[in-house]
């Protein structure tokens, strides 16, 4: 009998938008995930902090997990004072789902800074890794991130027979785990960003086409993004 997998999709949902929705059913499906977490942060510490405040984004992050079946939010990071690292999230967790296996979905863009996270190989010896594209982001854009850490002595890789999928062994004698996965999810999201929602927002500009009829009312009826 296998062990359940379950995912974790983080972020700032500021706000939630049809990208999202895309990538977490595109998430469950193409993982056979048993659940997916969805995980709001608090304060991101490479990104800006959010505009909207916890009560609204966990608003957002609970409309995200009802479009999306087997998805639930975990708001531990958007409880928490300050930086919320993935590391110690995904680490608690793993403590109160001892036999589950995780993967962690994340966008190429955050992706690319993954060397610069917060013990970045201790990660991949915890969950392993799919990668959503934003902007048409290249394979071999997201394959230099492991260029990177293999030249680093950290890891060694393999490509499987899929060209978006990649076989990891982590050299770190500490390591809880010897071996990853770090794979591209099928197919490419709506190209849209909470950061353009937000502006068009302010210039009371129309977002019906970037997210679902009812964040947009949510939105207008609790004045969000208004300069």
């Amino acid at each position: 009998m296998r062990s359940a997998h379950w995912g974790v999709f983080g972020g700032s949902f500021d706000p939630v938008h049809h990208g999202h929705i895309y990538v977490a059913r595109a998430a469950v499906t193409a993982l056979r995930l048993d659940k997916l977490l969805i995980v709001p942060t608090s304060a991101n510490p490479l990104k800006p902090q959010p505009a909207a405040d916890l009560t609204h984004r966990r608003w957002f992050a609970d409309f995200l997990a009802n479009q999306v079946e087997g998805a639930e939010v975990d708001d531990r990071e958007l409880l928490h004072q300050g930086p919320a690292f993935t590391i110690d999230t995904l680490q608690a967790l793993q403590r109160q789902q001892p036999h589950c296996t995780w993967t962690l979905v994340v966008g190429s863009d955050t992706f690319l800074d993954f060397g610069r996270w917060q013990s970045p190989i201790d990660i991949l010896a915890d969950a392993d890794i799919a990668v959503y594209r934003r902007g048409g982001a290249p394979t071999q854009a997201i394959r230099s991130v492991l260029d990177g850490f293999e030249a680093g002595g950290q890891i060694c890789y393999d490509q499987s027979h899929n060209a978006d999928e990649w076989h990891l062994s982590l050299l770190s004698e500490s390591s809880p785990r010897k071996c990853a996965v770090v794979r591209v999810l099928p197919g490419s999201p709506p190209d849209i960003s909470s950061t353009d929602i937000r502006s068009t927002v302010g210039a009371c500009g129309a977002i019906e086409a970037f997210v679902p009829i009812e964040v947009a009312q949510y939105i207008h009826e609790h004045q969000l993004y208004r300069a």
